[in-house]
Order: structure tokens, then sequence, then C-alpha cells
């Protein structure tokens, strides 16, 4: 049998998780020889996937060594994961190995380096991980300070030294990022012999279509008079944002029902008083997020930094409208004034003026465009674009 591309990520959820899972599943269903090998969770079809730690409880040594040093429980978790991957290098032989997030798996660049010279690797950026010890940085104007996501590692040189000897030392790797944005991040920090190619994320887009709005309310038992407002992430998320919308929504309340729809995560208690608000939660049914989505007059991603949002394109699909900040990659597939407005990050003020705006829009007339420019960004189009780097890789071209 034909040796696999083997897709890798350390989960299949979360925006990157879904983006690698979406990728592979397009992939298989276009006949390629492909397995999907992850750390943790549980993917929702477990054909063609392999988790490489074992489900349950870590080893009682690491459980205990984590109340004493967790740096010292965070070597022993990699190097246990870095065995599972090495063994199953070993017994599949892969012909080529796909690296997405590997942030939460344990792994590092010293456990990448141990991976055989000749196994050629395509790396897809989510974030600067791949090349930074800061995944995302940014500056939080309500906190007054500047804030970083960080990798976790306790030695930020050691680790930036790991990292540019990865990348000094391996000479079979193309990296792929989502955005012209992180491209010109990556561009800049590693060697310019390194290939480098932007493939966007690719939809659902047979399920992230457009759906009446009337319909999708009443399916969702909303009341269908009420101008819904999305938001989609976890409300306690600096990064995403949630408190730049609560902050601007006060601004909103003489405009006749408005009110706002909430999903993705437990939402904590930062939304204003007297605003008609209705929060579902996690949700993972697929066709129910089509609903959120179409069932709202405009969505909102107020990231202070992030990369290239699924939601901003899944919205789109759907036929609404976004109102996206200009934080990162995130305003790269919005066309302003035609599928929605981009509005300075960490702004509530500019944000409550593009919202305002939205809510007197010619909404229908946007909703159109906005459905065209998601469909634009279809998983057919992106398989297609990772097959061609895989054969690229495989020949040697690249």
């Amino acid at each position: 049998m034909t040796a696999p591309i083997v897709i890798l990520a350390d989960t299949p959820e979360g925006g990157a998780g879904r983006a690698a899972w979406r990728l592979f599943t397009a992939l298989r269903e276009r006949g390629a020889n492909v397995e999907f090998w992850h750390f943790q969770d549980t993917p929702p079809d477990q054909t063609r996937v392999r988790r490489l730690e074992s489900p349950g409880k870590r080893p009682t040594a690491e459980r205990l060594l984590k109340n004493l040093s967790r740096e010292a429980a965070r070597k022993m978790r990699r190097r246990r994961h870095t065995e599972s991957l090495l063994a199953a290098i070993g017994q599949f032989n892969p012909r080529l190995l796909h690296l997405h997030n590997l942030s939460a798996s344990g792994l590092d660049h010293a456990s990448l380096l141990q991976l055989p010279a000749e196994l050629p690797i395509v790396w897809t950026l989510h974030d600067a991980w791949a090349f930074s010890p800061e995944p995302f940085r940014w500056h939080d104007a309500g906190l007054g300070s500047d804030e970083r996501l960080l990798s976790g590692e306790a030695e930020l040189s050691r680790a930036l030294a790991k990292r540019e000897k990865f990348f000094a030392t391996r000479r079979r790797l193309l990296l792929a990022a989502p955005s012209h944005w992180l491209g010109e991040q990556a561009r800049a920090a590693i060697p310019h012999e390194i290939p480098l190619r932007r493939v966007p994320y690719g939809l659902p887009t047979k399920i992230f279509s457009p759906l009446p709005k009337i319909q999708a309310r009443n399916e969702l038992l909303l009341d269908p008079q009420t101008r819904w407002i999305g938001f989609g992430g976890w409300a306690g998320d600096r990064r995403k944002g949630a408190d730049i919308l609560a902050a601007a929504l006060p601004s909103l309340r003489d405009i006749p029902h408005a009110g706002l729809l909430v999903w993705g995560g437990t939402s904590s208690a930062i939304w204003p008083d007297g605003f008609t608000r209705h929060e579902w939660g996690r949700v993972s049914d697929l066709q129910a997020v089509r609903r959120l989505y179409a069932a709202c007059e405009v969505f909102v991603c107020p990231s202070r930094a992030d990369n290239f949002p699924l939601v901003v394109l899944e919205a789109q699909a759907c036929g609404t409208p976004v109102i996206a900040s200009d934080a990162g990659g995130t305003p790269e597939s919005v066309l302003p004034g035609q599928t929605g407005w981009v509005v300075r990050a960490d702004d509530p003020a500019a944000l409550a003026t593009a919202l305002r705006t939205a809510l007197s829009a010619d909404l229908p007339k946007m909703s159109l465009a906005a459905a065209a420019n998601g469909a634009t960004y279809s998983l057919e189009r992106e398989a297609a674009a990772y097959e061609a780097i895989y054969a690229e890789m495989r020949e040697g071209r690249a």
C-alpha cells in the first residue's frame, strides 16, 4: 500500500484544528491517501485517524511532577509525545508530513529536528508559534499594556534559538500561510531559501451557504423581529475582543429591536444590562452554526490579534455581512462597503459607529455580495492547492 500523507495537529478543535480537520476531510473525499494524526480531543469521524496520546489521565509520575515543577512535567510530556510521533513515523513511513498547530501538543522544534531528514514537511502557519515563542502579540488599551500569547516555554531566548536551528537545518520544508499578514511575519523571521506559499482557509460551502433570515430565526426559536448582532467566541478571551463589543453596545439602545446573539463558548458576565441577548454556548452541529450566522443582521469579529479568522469567512458564506477589526490578517477577506466593514482594533467607539452604519445599510444587497465572497473560499480550492504543493515537495521542485 502507498505510504500516506499525514496531517498532524495538536487537536481537531478550535479554529486551527477545525481548519486542519476540514482540509483532511476534503483531501480524503478527493481520493488522496491521507491520515489525520493528533494528540487530544476526539474528531467527529474516526476514519483514517490516529491519536498519538492515549486517552485518559497522563502517567502518574508526570501528574505528580506537575505539582513540583510544571517545566519538568512539560519536558516529560514532550519526551513522551516525541517518542510516540517518531514511533508512528517509523511504523507507517509517511511520504509527506503536513504540520498544523502544535503549540498544545507537547512537541517543540527540537522534537521536529528528530524527524527523518528525507521526510518532506509542509507546515501551515495558524499563528506565529512556528517561528516565534509568541504566537500573538498585541496592545490592550483597556488594560493599558502590551500583551503576549506565549508558547509556555520557560526561556524565550532558548525557545528562539531552537526555532532558528530548526529552520537553519531543515531543508525539505515548505511553509504555507492563510493570510498575507502572517506570511510577511514569517518571511521576515526565517531564511529566504525556505519556500513560502499563501493558501487561504477553505470552507465546506455546501454547509456554509445562505439561508433566509426569517427561516433561520424560526428554526432557532428566536424572535424574528429582533435585529440580531452575532458574536462567536469565548467572551473571556480579551484577544478576541468581546469586551470591545460589550463597550460598543450601549450606543445602540436607541435602535429599535437591536439584540445580541452569542455562541461559541461559556460567556462571562460582561454584556450590558437592558440589551436583548440570547446565548447559545458551544455549538458543534454545523447546520446549527449556519442558522446562527444566517439569523444575524451582521456578524462582529472585534479581535485585538488574529490571523485569518474562520468566523469571518463562515459568516459571509452564510450571507451575513461582517464588521471585522484590522488586526493581523483579519480584514483580508472583507470587501469594505460591499461585504462588510473594517474598523480599528481595540476601539469601541469605532465599532459602535460601524454597528450603527450596518444597521442602517442596505443589508439585503450586502448579504448577496457577502455570500458570493464567502463562496470563493471553498475547501475544494484549498485542497487542490495543497495537492499541488505536495506534488511539488515530493518531486523536489519547491
